[in-house]
């Protein structure tokens, strides 16, 4: 819950400003900018969200003219995927897996369509990408990182 997640974080980060919010919402109120941006979200559909394909192109708004971007993102999704998490790859989410990478394909993308498909959306909302590299976290969750530079 909320305060259990609060409290860890404070513990954490005890100097940091923390904010449990409706990231989707918020993006779009909030009139702060970052120079780091964790995406972390679900790897399933979770109140009307699919993964993190919602939060653009409102995140480009949020940005700072250089910026670390962190994206979490699962490129295979196997049947060990469905035995950890059984809500995994219901209909709207191959769906929106499929339209989001341009894929016909949403179990098995790979790793330069999903770079080139953050870099397309990137370049079309005015950030040029300076440098990325791919951190693995379980078989089918990795993270990509990005640092991005707004073009002047």
């Amino acid at each position: 819950n909320d305060s259990n997640c609060y409290s860890a974080l404070r513990k954490n980060l005890p100097s940091a400003i923390i904010k449990i919010t409706d990231s989707y919402n918020e993006i779009k109120r909030t009139k702060r900018k970052y120079d780091l941006v964790v995406i972390d979200n679900p790897l399933v559909t979770h109140s009307r969200h699919c993964e993190h394909f919602d939060l653009f192109p409102d995140i480009f708004r949020i940005l700072n003219n250089e910026v670390i971007l962190i994206i979490n993102f699962s490129a295979v999704l196997l049947d060990d995927a469905k035995k950890d998490c059984p809500s995994i790859l219901d209909d709207l989410q191959i769906e929106k897996r499929k339209e989001f990478y341009n894929t016909d394909d949403p179990f098995n993308i790979s790793f330069d369509r999903i770079v080139n498909t953050y870099q397309s959306l990137f370049n079309n909302n005015g950030f040029n990408v300076d440098w990325f590299f791919k951190q693995t976290r379980t078989p089918y969750i990795s993270y990509i990182v990005f640092k991005l530079s707004k073009v002047q």
